[in-house]
């Protein structure tokens, strides 16, 4: 992969799903990205509040997804860093190492475009990055007033809604309930193997 067609796709992973499979698909067929860089999160500075399951699970999870896309790579970039992560810092420090070209894609929810002056250096960041907004909420009004009060320029992703979330994965399988096709095969074997989210909701 060229390192300036590069697509950044973060997130906790907890675990990593279809729908982030899908929305990396379609930054290859709908964005005219030559490829798609998974960052699992360290220390999400959004998602303080609840504990997430290990880094080496989280890590593994996201590689066994993505083992037969050669178009999909993995940066453990933020879990080898200390503290809390943040994107401009991720942004730059891969950049340094050659990893990313000028300008790489970032994908962000459109869920979290309201929030967006709360981002750590979100200037800078906005002079770093091409902002690519996924379709995250279903409401039309609300993800119409998110994308205008969003100040920079940005693509958006024509993605599909799917009606997925780590949250319901990991409801579903602290209850019992199966997750197949929910979740990469790859990953609902690491799952049940290590026991994962059996006790959380």
């Amino acid at each position: 992969m060229e390192p300036g067609t590069l697509a950044l796709l973060g997130g906790s992973f907890d675990p990593i799903h279809i729908g982030h499979l899908h929305i990396a698909e379609v930054l290859l067929s709908g964005a005219g990205f030559d490829g798609v860089l998974f960052v699992p999160a360290g220390a999400p500075a959004h998602k303080p509040q609840r504990r997430l399951a290990l880094p080496e699970h989280r890590l593994r999870m996201v590689r066994r997804a993505v083992r037969y896309q050669p178009r999909f790579a993995v940066s453990d970039i933020e879990l080898r860093r200390q503290g809390t992560s943040y994107t401009i810092d991720t942004v730059g420090t891969l950049h340094e190492r050659g990893l990313i070209g000028d300008l790489p894609g970032l994908v962000v929810g459109d869920d979290l475009l309201a929030d967006y002056r709360s981002w750590r250096d979100y200037r800078a960041l906005a002079s770093k990055v091409r902002f690519v907004v996924a379709r995250r909420l279903a409401d039309q009004s609300a993800r119409a007033a998110a994308l205008a009060a969003f100040e920079y320029e940005y693509t958006q992703l024509p993605n599909l809604l799917l009606d997925i979330s780590s949250t319901e994965v990991r409801r579903r399988i602290s209850h019992g309930e199966s997750v197949r096709h929910l979740v990469p095969e790859p990953v609902r074997r690491y799952i049940n193997r290590y026991r994962l989210y059996e006790a959380v909701g």
